[in-house]
């Protein structure tokens, strides 16, 4: 879903599931059957002009999480 409809999704989120304070996490899973790495969440939401405020691995890498505060 990378894009305008992700875009759109996060910032929809944000407004209407993060209460002031709260804090979003995004993540993306990779494929090892179909060799596919996760997407690179953090950039993409720094190409959204928001600041993670971190980010976290997991698998072999095959699970990718950012988050950003509202």
């Amino acid at each position: 879903m990378p894009g305008s409809a992700l875009r759109e999704y996060v910032f929809r989120l944000l407004e209407r599931a993060v209460e002031p304070g709260g804090r979003l996490i995004v993540g993306s899973y990779g494929s090892r059957s179909r060799h596919e790495p996760p997407l690179e969440i953090a950039a993409l939401l720094e190409d959204y002009g928001l600041v993670p405020m971190g980010r976290a691995t997991g698998g072999d890498p095959r699970t990718v999480f950012a988050w950003v505060d509202r």
